[in-house]
């Protein structure tokens, strides 16, 4: 035979001249059914809604198929009615009575049946069910009209490229091409579908030109779609700059909204901002997703993309690429995507880092104050509780030093840990004018940040001795040749161990320190500041008391807190533990 064997559906003779024959048709059937006695209407009635059919009006076929029904409720039993019923829900997109109407052994066994079967499965998501039955029913197809090839073969041609059937495919899209009596749009469609084909089968530029005429269409959803893979397309051939792909794609949004489309869409803009680095604008809409599309899969892949974004730029090398005012507002926005537990921790931590190294200390300190108050316990709290007090100390906020020192003493720290308490707070109560209170913390404690902070108690009691004193020590004894391996801190230290007993008054001992360390300071950065200090007063010297105006080393001596500018300018803040 010509392949007509499994047909149950006699489109040709159910068209009667197609809708161009459209008023005269319906005026005889509905005649019909008006003589018709009461035993025969339902069978008039069935031509009329084969005509429908036939003709791809589906509601029109729905509201005969119901009436027939209600007269007769066992017709629902007989094969052809119910073949009928779910080819009319198909075209009526009522695709999960069209399945349920098409379960049925039947139906199963008859050729024309699968194929509806197997476009049903499809349209209801689920190509691989139905893609024996496609196969083996496909060439039913060839003795269809255009309005019902126009409904079912997109989706047919969509099933076969899913079930990677891709032949059977390109065969249904030029049969369709050649099927005179499609609209424009539906056309548009089947071109749509026949660049993806092209695609596959790697003829890329076809695919592009196939594209580009859709884009030019009138058919609204074929052209966002056509935009959308043109575009994806012109980038893997680097044809495409991801700037100019995400501007294409932005004016998709206005041109199909609502459905899949405009989710994948969305989607796919995010992440290409964020590719582009536009981590800002990339996770606006990437929630954008998240918001509009709850409880669908794609919104659970745009939350995930997220947090995967924001922990890679905060615990990743982007965040040094981006200035630390645009990291801060970054996260302020995006706050709620901060990690739990040590992950977040260790976020926080970097961004602090990265504010106190441009001098943002109140944005430092307002994260600091978070993690003290709220995510940390034990020797952490105690760590961080330290570096936020030396952030309050460079930010000239000394009572919050000693307030947030004091809240966070914890039990079972690190020697090194409280030592670095201590002194902190010392150095606060400096400046609150608690100054006996600090010196009495230090007791017993020679380290170089503790002698740094006599140091600078001394210098604002102006106890000059006791200042000479301390930077005796701090100068240390030497064995052997004083001038191997002398450093430049210690040298800084000799020198304003000279302007202190300058300033005391205490010349026998300055004189001793000019022959004791005269040769090694004259191979100093500071030689002509000491040479002027220790010069004997009979050449004329100027009052040790103006000694201050004349040696910018004296005044520039910043002792404590200058050693941990020394250390943030080389490291980070959380580097101090």
């Amino acid at each position: 035979g010509d392949g007509r064997e499994g047909l149950i559906f006699e489109l040709d003779d159910w068209r009667r001249g197609g809708l161009d024959n459209y008023n005269n048709a319906i005026h005889k059937l509905r005649g019909a059914i008006a003589q018709s006695g009461d035993e025969h209407r339902n069978k008039a009635r069935l031509e009329l809604a084969e005509y429908y059919l036939a003709n791809g009006l589906g509601p029109e076929a729905n509201a005969i198929v119901s009436v027939m029904e209600e007269d007769d409720p066992l017709i629902a039993q007989k094969v052809q009615f119910r073949a009928l019923k779910a080819a009319v829900k198909f075209l009526n997109r009522d695709y999960a009575e069209a399945e349920r109407l098409l379960d049925d052994d039947r139906l199963k066994a008859i050729p024309e049946m699968q194929l509806w079967r197997a476009v049903t499965l499809a349209a209801r998501g689920r190509p691989n069910e139905g893609a024996r039955d496609l196969l083996e029913s496909v060439h039913i197809l060839d003795f269809y009209p255009p309005e019902l090839l126009g409904r079912i073969g997109p989706i047919a041609t969509e099933q076969a490229l899913l079930v990677g059937n891709p032949e059977a495919g390109m065969d249904l899209i030029e049969k369709m091409l050649l099927t005179s009596g499609l609209s424009e749009s539906k056309i548009m469609d089947i071109q749509y579908l026949k660049g993806i084909f092209e695609e596959e089968a790697g003829e890329l530029e076809q695919a592009v030109a196939t594209w580009d005429q859709v884009a030019e269409g009138e058919n609204r959803k074929a052209r966002a779609h056509a935009i959308f893979d043109r575009t994806e397309l012109l980038m893997r051939l680097e044809r495409l700059t991801a700037d100019d792909a995400i501007e294409q794609l932005q004016k998709l949004r206005f041109a199909w909204r609502g459905d899949a489309f405009e989710m994948a869409l969305l989607k796919r803009i995010g992440e290409l901002q964020i590719e582009n680095k536009d981590f800002r604008d990339g996770l606006n809409t990437l929630r954008q997703v998240a918001i509009f599309f709850p409880n669908m899969p794609v919104a659970i892949e745009a939350t995930d993309l997220m947090h995967k974004t924001f922990d890679n730029l905060y615990l990743g090398d982007d965040i040094n690429n981006i200035s630390a005012i645009k990291a801060v507002a970054l996260y302020d926005e995006f706050r709620e995507l901060t990690p739990a537990g040590e992950k977040g921790d260790e976020l926080i931590r970097r961004l602090a880092d990265r504010m106190v190294s441009v001098e943002l200390f109140e944005r430092a300190e307002e994260l600091l104050e978070h993690q003290v108050d709220f995510r940390l316990d034990g020797v952490e709290k105690a760590r961080v509780g330290a570096r936020l007090g030396l952030v309050y100390l460079l930010d000239s906020k000394p009572e919050q030093t000693i307030s947030v020192i004091e809240k966070t003493e914890e039990p079972g720290i690190s020697e090194e840990l409280d030592t670095q308490r201590r002194h902190l707070k010392a150095r606060a109560l400096l400046d609150v004018d608690r100054g006996a209170e600090a010196i009495s913390s230090l007791e017993g404690d020679f380290s170089k940040n503790a002698e740094l902070l006599r140091v600078d108690y001394y210098r604002g009691t102006r106890d000059f001795l006791s200042a000479a004193e301390t930077f005796q020590r701090l100068v240390g004894g030497d064995q052997g040749d004083v001038i191997d391996g002398f450093s430049d801190e210690r040298a800084r230290y000799v020198l304003n161990w000279a302007v202190n007993l300058a300033m005391g008054g205490q010349e026998r001992t300055l004189n001793m320190l000019k022959r004791r360390y005269g040769e090694v300071m004259a191979a100093s950065p500071f030689a002509e500041a000491f040479n002027l200090i220790t010069s004997s007063p009979t050449q004329g010297l100027i009052d040790y008391r103006t000694l201050a105006d004349k040696v910018d080393e004296v005044e520039n001596f910043q002792g404590f807190l200058a050693n941990y500018r020394d250390q943030l300018e080389k490291s980070q803040l959380s580097a101090i533990n």
